[in-house]
């Protein structure tokens, strides 16, 4: 009896301990537990509580239908590579390429694209006979997609300036001064004999001949003028005009040591055609004290500085080695002959109507006005302080640095700055038809800038290098017809906006603009188009040559029951020809890579073709890695029987695949040996014309074997197959989790044990925000969380 109760106890307690090991090992991969108590909470996954909001849209992948209309240039008898990128192919060296087709010029294609969803544009590239190249892109925001790349068209005008806009050339209105002020026959003749001379006021005076020694001006009334006809070398270089007007005549001089002469009161300082102020350049300065007083030249003038001055007409030559100052808001600097400066501090208005060298800076604040109607050139430039404006009528060229706050910048001609930052609120440039922007580096600093191109014709905008700054949404703004030729050096299209109201901005690699401007003195050697742009297409790869998109899918397995949400139990990779397709096609192909299974169940995969009826296959092909086994998949011709929507087997059973025990985990933890995944290669043809996008390819796998009613995970909102248990509530959670997710590109998943939050810390505020922000959450992981 001893020995029986002994037995009776061991075996008691061993199904104790059973019973006890099997509760506290709970396997939420069994696909067949319906136990309430299998059941996972969101904080009993992540750890956190947080809701994800009805309506959450887990796609990270979009599919629209987009136009394409081509830029026809040999009359339909030529045809035209079109492709849809979902990168910047002239910023981004192999740029993921999304739909290509080759279209007849005369045609327009018409198709669908699918694109990442955090994506703000898609990029269409039209490579023309030639081999020439244009990119356009595409806000993905608008409910129809479309291009039209015939808006490269040229500018209605070829030839200098285009007179739609001439109107535009005159930005400031000043009166013309009296320039010809001839010596009246009663002038007094000065008597060169005499020293120390003193002149009346309200008289007028000639000095005929030369002299050297001081002229002494009483305080003058209206009618006070003195007229040089010889040379007057001023003994007192300090001395003020106080209402004179001093006329240096045809042939007249005037000299002096180093000095300060003042234009005081009403004073008029007037060198005529043929005059000369200070050959010499001694450094003499010019000043104006009040409004009245004005400054004409139409000989040649020289001088050290210009201070506090009201208004300069320049027709002649003028030289100033030193600093313009002008005073204020009242001030008028108005040169239509040539002008020399080191520096230019600038209040008011400036006209140039001839050429203005400035070989240092020009500085202004507080709303002045810059008119350029020929050739303005300086070093530097800086301008800040409330709205002012520069109107570009011709050629205006910074060599070195220019810096805008709270500008509007208008340019029919030539506008050529190595350094232009854009910085305050607003900065606006506006480009008319046929104008040139040349920019060696632009750096945005405020993102409510504008580059605004013509409605009418096209712009040619070269930027070699750029920098832009976003705050939140606001970001640089491109609007109107341009054609901007940039170098790899260029911010993605997350740094700047394209005006939806428009289809004229156009991409181009440097110097591959096909906008023709001529060479002439308004737009330097102007634009002329390259012959061709590496010659027929389909020739060798280049470095923009761009790679096909391809898409990861990744599972948990344990569906209905929630795992433990590292979407890693099965990793697929797939690649597919319906980027190289037409809308009707008589084949496909499909590349799938099995990287890893995190699971230790035995899962098989396929892909429903959503919209194709079995009856439409023609063959079903296969090469690569992996064979079907039969232990999932009924199949005849690798199609999986019984079903009435195409179902392509991919393979039965991932560890069998990768040649391990169902038990091993394949390419999770980094302390196992890495397994090279698996390839299989499937052709499928049609025997009849079908119409196929990404969003028809609905891959899922399965968990609860191959009979009917089986277990299957789909991505959200797909229905299972024929074969699928049809319950389940388009494969969405309670929680809104959900058992499947593509991502474009390969995504790096998360390791073994690690959810998704832990590897990617942006998921939560994607989720929680119904995905508002951070939708491109998963290029952002946390080194050491995913799998390398």
């Amino acid at each position: 009896m001893k020995r029986q109760s002994i037995i009776l106890e061991i075996a008691l307690y061993l199904v104790v301990l059973a019973t006890l090991s099997t509760a506290c090992q709970k396997d939420y991969y069994n696909p067949d537990s319906d136990s309430n108590s299998e059941k996972k909470t969101i904080t009993d996954i992540f750890g956190i509580d947080f809701v994800i909001p009805d309506g959450f849209d887990w796609s990270t992948l979009q599919t629209s239908s987009i136009t394409v209309k081509i830029d026809d240039q040999y009359n339909g008898t030529k045809d035209y590579t079109i492709e849809v990128l979902a990168d910047n192919p002239i910023i981004t060296t192999q740029a993921r390429l999304l739909k290509k087709a080759t279209v007849r010029g005369n045609k327009t294609l018409e198709t669908s694209v699918t694109y990442p969803k955090a994506n703000v544009y898609i990029y269409v590239r039209q490579t023309d006979p030639e081999g020439r190249k244009v990119v356009k892109l595409v806000d993905v925001s608008q409910t129809i997609l479309s291009v039209d790349f015939s808006t490269t068209v040229l500018s209605e005008t070829k030839n200098g300036l285009d007179t739609r806009n001439l109107e535009l050339r005159t930005l400031t209105s000043s009166s013309e001064p009296q320039r010809v002020y001839p010596t009246p026959e009663d002038a007094t003749t000065i008597d060169v004999t005499t020293e120390n001379i003193t002149l009346n006021a309200g008289k007028s005076y000639v000095l005929k001949s030369d002299y050297t020694g001081l002229l002494n001006f009483e305080w003058g009334t209206t009618g006070s003028n003195l007229y040089i006809e010889g040379t007057w070398t001023n003994t007192n270089p300090n001395f003020s005009s106080q209402n004179w007007n001093i006329i240096i005549q045809n042939g007249g001089e005037y000299k002096s040591n180093d000095g300060t002469l003042t234009i005081s009161n009403s004073s008029k300082f007037i060198i005529a055609e043929g005059g000369i102020f200070n050959a010499e350049a001694k450094n003499i300065t010019l000043s104006q004290t009040n409004d009245g007083s004005q400054i004409i030249n139409n000989g040649i003038f020289k001088a050290s500085e210009l201070s506090q001055i009201r208004e300069i007409y320049n027709y002649g030559e003028m030289v100033v080695s030193g600093k313009i100052s002008t005073t204020d808001n009242n001030s008028l600097l108005i040169n239509n002959g040539t002008l020399s400066v080191n520096e230019i501090n600038l209040h008011g208005k400036l006209v140039n109507n001839y050429n203005i060298d400035i070989s240092g800076t020009i500085s202004a604040t507080s709303g002045i006005i810059i008119e350029n109607n020929n050739k303005f050139q300086t070093k530097n430039i800086t301008i800040s302080g409330s709205q002012g404006t520069i109107q570009n009528n011709c050629t205006f060229i910074v060599n070195k640095d220019a810096s805008f706050g709270n500008q509007t910048i208008n340019s029919l001609g030539l506008f050529k700055v190595k350094n232009l930052t854009l910085y305050d609120n607003p900065n606006y440039i506006n480009l008319e038809a046929n104008s040139i922007f040349d920019i060696t580096k632009l750096d945005v600093q405020n993102p409510n800038a504008k580059l605004n191109g013509p409605a009418n014709g096209k712009a040619l905008a070269r930027i070699k290098n750029a920098e832009f700054i976003t705050w939140g949404t606001t970001k640089f703004t491109l609007s109107g017809n341009i054609d901007i030729e940039h170098s790899k050096n260029f911010p993605s299209a997350d740094y700047y906006f394209i005006d939806a109201n428009n289809n004229g901005i156009s991409f181009f690699e440097e110097g591959m603009s096909e906008l023709e401007i001529p060479a002439d003195d308004c737009h330097g050697e102007g634009n002329t188009p390259t012959p061709t742009g590496g010659g027929e297409t389909g020739g060798g790869e280049t470095e923009d040559d761009p790679v096909g998109m391809g898409y990861t899918y990744a599972f948990e397995d344990g569906y209905p029951q929630l795992g433990d949400y590292d979407v890693n139990d099965l990793v697929l990779y797939l690649e597919t020809s319906l980027i190289e397709a037409s809308e009707n096609i008589r084949s496909l192909t499909i590349k799938a890579t099995l990287k890893a299974t995190g699971a230790t169940l035995g899962l098989g995969a396929a892909i429903q073709l959503t919209n194709i009826e079995a009856s439409a296959i023609g063959s079903v092909t296969r090469r690569g890695d992996i064979s079907l086994t039969g232990n999932t998949f009924t199949s005849s011709g690798n199609l999986e029987t019984g079903q009435s929507k195409a179902v392509i087997p991919l393979f039965d059973e991932a560890h069998e695949v990768f040649g391990v025990a169902k038990s091993q985990m394949v390419n999770t933890v980094t302390s196992s040996e890495y397994l090279t995944p698996k390839t299989v290669t499937l052709t499928i043809t049609f025997n009849r014309d079908v119409t196929l996008s990404m969003a028809n390819l609905d891959v899922f796998i399965i968990n609860g074997g191959s009979k009917n009613n089986r277990k299957e995970v789909h991505l959200p909102h797909f229905s299972p197959t024929d074969k699928g248990q049809s319950e389940t509530n388009g494969y969405l959670s309670e929680e809104n989790l959900v058992w499947g997710v593509s991502f474009p590109g390969e995504f790096k998943y998360p390791l073994e044990y690690t959810n998704i939050i832990v590897a990617y810390p942006d998921f939560k505020d994607c989720a929680t925000s119904g995905g508002t922000t951070n939708a491109n959450w998963y290029e952002s992981p946390v080194n050491g969380k995913v799998y390398q």
